[in-house]
């Protein structure tokens, strides 16, 4: 693997859903947007194993494609998919952690790692994106068609292989195999990293600067929850002492849970809602807690995604493609919701993402922002870019985009003072 990474380009070839009928599971639907608790857990994707008496009924079904579009494709030119990968393994844990992340008993894989459920979360949106976009997306996957990136962790590359084998089931001559629903699509890395910025903040000294400020801001309101506080140290055998120690708390907690783990007796009364507040607002502190911190995380990704429209829009595209789709982590959508206005933070589940459509119509070209808080939502809610009335135009969205994307990150974050702050 590291040899890929280190050469620019990986493609992960992983057999997904060996034996799986191309059945759509049913979801539960929450459209609540701005919820600062969790809603009910994603259900189990359990696949229907084939019988040999049944491989006929699967290579029927493959090269078929009966999804009806959930949306008017008419319109649409271009989408750009930002995910956050899959559920993983925790990478923290606490003395009396009764499923550590160092016992490969409940975690084999080791820390960080995606597991089966976040597979089936990152394959379940692939559905969704297929739900939604059939139509305007071919049913072949085509090379020119679309490009795919990731950010450097394993859990990022198979995050988005699981959703190309949700979106491109292998259909007509592509399929190569009856046996397995699933074909290689490549994936190339994506070098700038909110998660890495916002966990090594020394590589931009402005950036550091701002979420130190941030943090201390934030934690000298601690003493307010030191009854929450001690419980907490009481019941973890791990001292617990800031506002920002909730992240790790609500980290582990909530990967324990979402992956089938029964959570201790004394977490019912603080987990999670108790402790989701604080957590949204620690996370979005650290992440993105002053006007530059956003502009020095989001603003690369919108600048990215607005050039990708721009191109898309003049005819400049070349290849001329139709999607775009990175996987990231919840550091970069919290990021980009705090660039678009976004100020009263929840928590960002696995498996969240946000999709920017282009749409060309006798208005022009106009850009409409979609949230879906996990792969369990299949309806979006739609998000409103400032100073911009609906529909969104093409050229207000990219003024929009310029005004917090640094024209020279690198120039910016080794300024004592930037273009924001004139």
């Amino acid at each position: 693997m590291f040899w890929f990474l280190t050469h620019g380009v990986a493609l992960y070839f992983i057999f997904l859903f060996t034996n799986i009928s191309a059945t759509r599971y049913n979801f539960e639907i929450d459209t609540d947007f701005e919820q600062t608790r969790l809603p009910n857990p994603l259900p189990s994707l359990v696949s229907s194993l084939l019988s040999n008496n049944e491989a006929a009924d699967a290579i029927a079904m493959a090269p078929l494609n009966t999804h009806a579009s959930t949306s008017d494709v008419s319109t649409i030119r271009f989408i750009s998919v930002i995910t956050r990968h899959g559920s993983r393994s925790p990478t923290e844990t606490y003395p009396k952690d009764p499923y550590p992340y160092t016992n490969p008993k409940f975690w084999p894989d080791g820390p960080g790692q995606l597991t089966r459920f976040g597979k089936q979360q990152l394959y379940a949106t692939g559905q969704t994106l297929r739900m939604r976009y059939n139509g305007f997306l071919n049913v072949n996957y085509f090379p020119n068609d679309n490009i795919v990136r990731s950010n450097r962790y394993d859990r990022d590359f198979m995050s988005a292989a699981c959703l190309l084998a949700g979106l491109y089931p292998p259909a007509g001559y592509q399929l190569w195999n009856p046996a397995i629903l699933w074909q290689p699509i490549p994936i190339w890395e994506e070098l700038f990293d909110v998660a890495e910025l916002a966990e090594r903040p020394g590589q931009c000294p402005r950036y550091a600067a701002e979420q130190k400020k941030a943090i201390t801001e934030l934690n000298r309101h601690s003493g307010r929850y030191k009854k929450l506080f001690s419980y907490l140290s009481k019941h973890m055998g791990k001292k617990i002492t800031h506002i920002t120690s909730i992240i790790d708390v609500w980290d582990v907690l909530q990967l324990q849970m979402e992956n089938g783990y029964k959570l201790p007796q004394w977490t019912k009364s603080v987990f999670p809602e108790k402790i989701a507040r604080l957590y949204a607002i620690s996370f979005n502190t650290v992440v993105s807690g002053t006007p530059e911190m956003i502009r020095l995380t989001a603003g690369p990704v919108m600048k990215m995604v607005n050039q990708q429209l721009v191109k898309k829009a003049s005819g400049k595209m070349k290849p001329d493609r139709l999607l775009f789709i990175e996987a990231a982590h919840d550091t970069t959508l919290q990021a980009l919701l705090s660039s678009l206005g976004y100020e009263d933070p929840f928590p960002i589940e696995t498996s969240a993402f946000m999709v920017f459509e282009l749409h060309e119509s006798t208005e022009g070209h106009t850009v409409q922002v979609l949230y879906y808080n996990s792969s369990a939502h299949i309806i979006p809610n739609v998000l409103d870019p400032p100073n911009c009335r609906k529909p969104c135009s093409l050229t207000a969205f990219s003024k929009f985009v310029n005004s917090i994307a640094p024209a020279d990150w690198e120039a910016e974050c080794n300024n004592a003072t930037s273009d924001s702050d004139t």
